[in-house]
């Protein structure tokens, strides 16, 4: 592993047109060790912008106030009634699961929160802490959230409409079908007698 030149570093932060992953990449290290470091200068006040990530500047003002709130925690519906100006909760659903596919949301999300510090890892350790707390409420709160952040919770809704009268006149056009290849093939039904002719 390349030991990471510091003012190399403080200059590509400043610039801010290269990813976490891009520095990481360029120096030989893990993503985590270049958060490590810039936590180190922000404390020393050599480093103290936020990098804009790309992904994130490249959305609209509502796309950003979207990925704002899901990284703040609200879910996909809250998240869209935020940014858009939603006349029901299910136009909000419909945006927000929209959005939500979206590859440069999830990029942009993720981003955002590499730059904050906020990396998956970094939210287990918190999480860990209360799930073992005292207050059940707590710990049931962070068992709930631990569900949430592997993906065992997925937003999804799935609309089923069933019309019987639609079901009824496929199964009669079966039937019907089927009396016809059988006659065709001569194996009617004696309705009489129940039995089978030919």
């Amino acid at each position: 592993m390349r030991k990471i030149n510091d003012n190399e570093l403080i200059q590509m932060l400043k610039e801010g047109n290269m990813t976490q992953k891009e520095m990481a990449d360029h120096f030989g290290c893990s993503e985590p060790a270049i958060t490590k470091m810039k936590k180190r200068f922000k404390k020393l006040g050599l480093y103290n912008e936020f990098a804009i990530p790309e992904t994130f500047k490249n959305l609209s003002e509502k796309e950003q106030k979207f990925v704002l709130a899901r990284i703040e925690g609200k879910n996909q519906t809250q998240a869209a009634l935020e940014a858009y100006e939603c006349s029901t909760d299910g136009s909000a659903r419909s945006i927000g699961s929209q959005l939500a596919k979206r590859d440069d949301i999830q990029k942009a999300v993720s981003e955002v929160m590499w730059e904050e510090g906020l990396t998956k890892r970094s939210r287990v350790q918190v999480l860990k802490r209360h799930v073992y707390a005292k207050d059940p409420n707590v710990s049931l709160k962070a068992l709930d959230q631990t569900w949430k952040l592997d993906g065992a919770y997925i937003e999804k809704h799935i609309n089923l409409n069933i019309s019987y009268a639609d079901m009824i006149r496929e199964m009669e056009d079966l039937d019907r079908e089927i009396k016809e290849l059988e006659n065709e093939l001569g194996m009617g039904v004696d309705d009489s007698a129940g039995r089978k002719i030919g």
